[in-house]
């Protein structure tokens, strides 16, 4: 009766942890699509590396710095070290076999016409020269950890301690579908088995950051292969 009773009791206290991380997320989530997500400028043709530095740096904003000052504020901790090294040993072995067997299926994609109409985001700027292209890599850097850091670090690992890996596996890849809407349809659907195998890799490695090194080097590729069906590579 009293191990019930102790299970109803920490059941109870999660409760509110769970609807601040929830109405963080939401938040943060909302605010990216809306200020930074490359889907509403892909239906307005703003694609050039004014607009993509803009969203990039509100990424940044709305995917780190949102829910890091809300997890302070409402002291909701850390769930694990996901900021650390983690397994490094088997983080680099998914690298080093993951990036080389999606550039495979990225090369062919990047075929697709409504893949070359949407990217490169800086558009035909980024050709110009190597030093565009390693500056946008940079800045593209900043993109995808903010990126990882919510969906991976903020919401998969946090629910994972609240609610058990299945859950916070559904529901991190749900929102992270989610907030591909807008985009070619190759990569929203394509976002869809990503998700399971990135909150997957995150989760057997304790880290963001292997997953972070394969989606920024699934962005460069893409955007190499785009310039490359383009034509943009061959002057």
């Amino acid at each position: 009766m009293k191990n019930e009773t102790r299970i109803v009791v920490s059941a109870t206290q999660r409760v509110p942890q769970l609807h601040a991380i929830f109405a963080i997320a939401l938040i943060a989530q909302v605010a990216f699509w809306h200020f930074a997500s490359p889907g509403p400028f892909l239906r307005t043709g703003e694609l050039n590396i004014g607009s993509a530095c803009r969203s990039a740096v509100a990424s940044f904003l709305c995917l780190f710095l949102i829910p890091w000052i809300g997890a302070i504020l409402l002291g909701i901790k850390p769930a694990n070290s996901e900021l650390g090294i983690g397994q490094w040993r088997k983080g680099l072995l998914i690298v080093g076999l993951g990036v080389p067997i999606v550039a495979v299926g990225l090369f062919v994609g990047s075929g697709d016409p409504e893949i070359q109409a949407a990217y490169p985001w800086p558009g035909k700027w980024l050709s110009d020269s190597i030093g565009n292209m390693l500056m946008w890599f940079a800045v593209y850097a900043i993109y995808y950890f903010a990126f990882e850091y919510f969906y991976r670090s903020f919401l998969l690992f946090r629910l994972e301690k609240e609610l058990g890996l299945a859950a916070a596996i559904w529901i991190h890849v749900l929102m992270s579908v989610a907030v591909h809407f807008g985009k070619p349809t190759p990569e929203l659907l394509a976002s869809i088995p990503a998700g399971f195998a990135f909150g997957l890799i995150a989760w057997h490695t304790k880290s963001i950051w292997y997953v972070f090194a394969i989606h920024w080097g699934i962005g460069i590729l893409n955007d190499v292969f785009a310039m490359h069906h383009h034509g943009w590579l061959d002057s």
